[in-house]
């Protein structure tokens, strides 16, 4: 491709898009450059307004301003807020389309990347793609004449609306809409977030604050009557000046009403939830990558199994029922962690054990592993965390990927140490967005699993 010399900021492209990227922008050629357009899908002929284009790369960002032709594969989305809300870029994007579009992703990353790997089949599809999110975070706007609560769009601090997002749980919906009329009454205070979160009827609402005052006193039992489905309502303290949602300092989150929890059951186990414990936001989905999970983890009669950002359990659980002998989970999340351990001993599971640790530094205290699953962040294994399990030479590494990218990175490193990826399956555990989730098995020639 031979490329121009970068278009001015505030220039206008017409393209056609062909592919999406990482970030669910659509991507098309034009004198030369790659021009990514939020809202625009594969398919669409749109004009757009550049508003970057890198002196050194081909790339340019534009903001769409017309679609000429609409994309085939287009739709119109049951959400108030689509297209414009950057939250579920995909949300105009046809079902089948989107799991296509994930598939390349991985398949592009893979390739970026590097690693050699079996064929990719199609992604699993989510069991639905709407009314699944069981947790919802929303900036609050207070420079307008009310209160906003919503997202950031994209590449900048301004405030979409998105309150009435229908990929969010309706429990999780209902209770925020009883909450903006009180905003109203009651004034934002020092109020900067609200977290909520579901089991799938009860509803625990959280008032991220920059500071504590009485506000918060007085808005919290409002909200409980106004909303029934709310059990609880906590107030969490956040002074940092970054973007940053929740601050993990002791004594960062008070109750303020009700109950400081909700009851997610994973593998029959149940786990009570608060503010700062991270779950899967698609249950379903996520209970089908477990399971997945655990049949590639197998067999599993007898053996040692480290399953690391383990968060509050859900692959230790199921590991576990599965007929491991042991299973260790590490996160250093200790608020996930001490709700796990919590259920663990609830439920009498007294091969399981719970660790408060990063996995760097809790894999080299492991003697033997058999299975180590790993469900790291977006950015992937740390070199200390590559690093301990390929010390610890466990016979088979179940990744599970956020990020595509990271796994090609980590998978090679694993190669390197003897290791063969045998398996690969994508997941789509958030409809309308981009992202995908990747579940690898790497495995490694040595004994088999003995009791």
């Amino acid at each position: 491709m031979t490329r121009t010399r970068a278009p001015a900021v505030g220039t206008t492209v017409r393209l056609v898009v062909d592919w999406l990227d990482d970030h669910g922008q659509g991507v098309g050629e034009t004198g030369g450059r790659r021009v990514a357009v939020h809202g625009a899908l594969p398919g669409d002929d749109v004009t757009a307004e550049v508003t970057w284009a890198s002196p050194t790369s081909p790339w340019t960002r534009a903001r769409l301003l017309h679609v000429h032709k609409p994309s085939p594969d287009r739709r119109d989305a049951p959400c108030a807020h689509a297209p414009r809300c950057p939250g579920c870029p995909l949300s105009g994007l046809d079902g089948a389309a989107q799991l296509r579009a994930k598939h390349a992703r991985v398949l592009r990353a893979l390739a970026d990347e590097g690693l050699p790997h079996p064929a990719l089949p199609p992604v699993h599809a989510a069991p639905s793609a709407w009314d699944w999110r069981i947790r919802a975070k929303y900036v609050v706007d207070t420079s307008g004449a009310e209160p906003v609560l919503g997202a950031y769009a994209p590449g900048t601090h301004d405030v979409w609306p998105s309150h009435a997002c229908a990929a969010v749980h309706p429990a999780i919906r209902s209770a925020v809409d009883a909450l903006r009329p009180l905003l109203r009454e009651h004034g934002a205070g020092p109020l900067r977030y609200v977290v909520a979160r579901t089991d799938g009827s009860a509803v625990l609402g959280t008032l991220v604050v920059r500071g504590r005052t009485p506000w918060a006193t007085v808005l919290a039992p409002a909200w409980r009557r106004a909303a029934p489905a709310l059990v609880g309502v906590t107030e969490h303290l956040q002074p940092g000046s970054g973007d940053a949602i929740l601050d993990r300092a002791p004594g960062a989150t008070r109750l303020l009403e009700g109950v400081d929890h909700v009851v997610m059951t994973l593998s029959g186990v149940a786990v009570q939830v608060g503010t700062e414990a991270f779950t899967q936001l698609h249950p379903a989905a996520a209970d089908a990558l477990v399971q997945r999970a655990v049949e590639l983890a197998g067999p599993l009669r007898g053996a040692r199994v480290v399953d690391t950002y383990g968060g509050i359990g859900a692959f230790t659980f199921a590991l576990a029922r599965a007929g491991a002998r042991e299973v260790l989970c590490v996160d250093d999340n200790a608020a996930a962690v001490a709700a796990g351990g919590a259920a663990a001993r609830a439920a009498g599971l007294a091969q399981v054990r719970f660790e408060c640790a990063d996995a760097a530094g809790a894999l080299p205290r492991v003697e033997r592993a058999d299975v180590v699953v790993v469900d790291p962040p977006r950015k992937g294994l740390s070199a200390g965390a590559l690093a301990a399990i390929t010390a610890l030479q466990p016979g088979r590494v179940v990744y599970v990927a956020c990020d595509p990218r990271a796994l090609g990175r980590d998978g090679k490193h694993l190669l390197a140490h003897g290791y063969a990826l045998t398996a690969l399956e994508p997941f789509d555990l958030f409809p309308q967005t981009p992202e995908v989730e990747t579940l690898a098995l790497f495995t490694r020639a040595g004994p088999e699993v003995t009791s």
